[in-house]
């Protein structure tokens, strides 16, 4: 990674050294150099909050209000489903009808698009009455980091 300098002139590259002594033995190799905008992906405390937290919070109301344990792979789907909207279209395999979910898991969204996606799923269940806690910045998103909340 780095950025721009603010003339635009030059790119500073984070641990630079670093990157030169990896390349020193292809400095007669002509290089071709891409850049492209970094996006950050969502992160394992992320990750731990989705289904440590989530996930388990969901599937414990269904519970209560269907009487039916579902599985933690069945609620991660109805978030995606109902709670996100995401389109879930039907492919032929080899004579097989297979659903596939459109949109991104989890998994592959950057932090922005996961933000945006707690908010929703947050909202979605705060208009039910039930609280989804928020990730929390600086923890590792376990249940053990939310036991001591009211």
């Amino acid at each position: 990674m780095g950025q721009l300098s603010p003339d635009c002139h030059s790119l500073v590259i984070d641990n630079g050294s670093r990157i030169a002594r990896m390349f020193k033995h292809l400095s007669d190799v002509p290089l071709e150099i891409t850049f492209k905008k970094f996006y950050r992906k969502r992160t394992l405390a992320q990750n731990r909050w989705i289904w440590g937290i989530c996930v388990p919070a969901v599937m414990q109301w269904l519970w209560e209000d269907e009487g039916i344990r579902y599985s933690k792979e069945e609620v991660y789907a109805y978030l995606r489903i109902k709670v996100l909207k995401q389109e879930v279209k039907i492919v032929t395999i080899m004579g097989y009808d297979v659903p596939v979910i459109e949109g991104k898991r989890f998994s592959a969204m950057t932090t922005i698009e996961f933000s945006d996606s707690v908010e929703i799923i947050v909202l979605h269940y705060a208009e039910q009455d039930r609280v989804v806690p928020l990730p929390k910045p600086k923890t590792n998103n376990l249940l053990t980091d939310f036991i001591n909340d009211d």
